[in-house]
């Protein structure tokens, strides 16, 4: 009952939390979500008798037994911790005739910790006397429905939806936009709803809640490309970054003036090394400044040792291209010397040659194999040299 009574005060600490540090607001969001829940358990729940249930029992029990002993058994298990199901069917409130696993679990568990053996999960003439020197005698079973009436009560339909929108706000809880924050007052309504029993308001103000909530995630999802890009771009620094030492110490190596390349590179290093670190913060904008300057650092330092470390797959999709219209303009020539009935001698199979090696190159790229690429262009300007040498 203290829960319930000071349930305006958890509502305005809920309230309060919000102006704290991000520190802070995980573990208060949690005790608060927790808190609140077992406070709508409490307000929802029904009372359970202390006194275990007593039951007259005149056959064993056993999977596939189908009987309303079977339900006065489970009434039993419940109500003295052995629990056959901690919700839905077999739970307390909600037992059945039905003798299934959960039933011969909860059994088993019970004959363990009263010393029955073998602890089989029947419950059997050692079961049923032990239960009746634990109960001190018997009672006859109480009728019930075969089928339990389903809680569709408003009130029940409030708590699902409030326990909804909880739990959508507790995964959305480390995003910041104001879709989490319209959650946060739709969920604080939601709870003042009710427990003040205008259930059918708790109900819309719940869905809203968690609306907003599942919008919150959405925003914080669409983060993610951002996080991808910013990755790119820094692991892409990071190449350039060795295709560029390679390059330097080549050029140092052979003799070459390379000036304060080495330095740059250094630097350019050490950038990137912070943007691995802002990466880990989560603050992507910092981290794609850092890998841009790093870029910028890595051209420097290629400008100061006069080197180049070229650009293999621009540079296979140029040669891909120019070889590609080279081709179409050997193939308009062909035709025009057909129109003219000029002798083409094997041009015709030369460029035929050669558009099959074309489809091999675009192959090839798409497989980043850029040298390869290269070679199979060489290949195809010799065909298209070949073919119009023939007309």
């Amino acid at each position: 009952m203290l829960l319930l009574l000071h349930w305006e005060e958890r509502l305005s600490v809920f309230n309060d939390y919000f102006d704290m540090s991000m520190t802070l607001k995980r573990s208060v969001l949690a005790a608060f979500v927790a808190l609140a829940m077992l406070a709508v358990v409490i307000a929802m729940t029904p009372l359970q008798a202390s006194a275990a249930r007593t039951c007259s029992f005149t056959s064993d029990l056993t999977i596939g037994s189908v009987s309303e002993e079977v339900r006065c058994l489970q009434q039993y298990l419940n109500s003295t911790g052995f629990v056959v199901s901690t919700s839905g069917v077999g739970s307390a409130g909600q037992e059945t005739t039905q003798y299934q696993a959960k039933t011969q679990a909860a059994v088993m568990k019970w004959q363990t910790a009263n010393g029955i053996s073998p602890a089989s999960g029947m419950f059997g003439p050692l079961s049923r006397t032990k239960y009746g020197a634990l109960t001190g005698g018997s009672v006859p079973a109480t009728p019930a429905p075969t089928t339990p009436a389903p809680d569709t009560s408003g009130a029940a339909v409030a708590r699902t939806a409030l326990t909804n929108a909880m739990n959508a706000y507790e995964s959305a809880a480390d995003d910041d936009s104001s879709n989490l924050s319209e959650a946060r007052d739709a969920l604080f309504d939601a709870m003042t709803a009710f427990m003040n029993g205008n259930y059918s308001s708790s109900v819309t103000l719940s869905a809203t809640a968690k609306s907003r909530a599942d919008n919150a995630s959405d925003d914080s999802d669409d983060d993610d490309g951002d996080e991808s890009d910013t990755q790119d771009a820094v692991d892409e620094a990071q190449d350039d970054l060795d295709d560029a030492r390679d390059a330097v110490d080549e050029a140092e190596d052979d003799g070459d003036d390379i000036g304060d390349a080495q330095d740059l590179l250094d630097e350019a290093e050490d950038v990137l090394d912070d943007a691995e670190e802002a990466l880990d913060d989560e603050d992507w904008d910092d981290a794609m400044d850092l890998a841009d300057e790093a870029q910028d650092l890595i051209d420097e330092a290629l400008d100061e040792s006069n080197v180049d470390i070229g650009d293999e797959e621009g540079d296979a999709e140029d040669a891909l291209d120019d070889v590609e219209e080279a081709l179409n303009d050997a193939w308009e020539d062909f035709d025009a010397a057909e129109d003219d009935d000029d002798d083409t001698g094997d041009a015709e199979d030369l460029l035929e040659e050669a558009d099959d090696l074309l489809d091999d190159a675009e192959e090839a790229f798409d497989d980043e194999d850029y040298d390869e690429v290269m070679d199979l262009v060489d290949d195809i300007e010799d065909l298209i040299d070949q073919a119009l040498d023939e007309f």
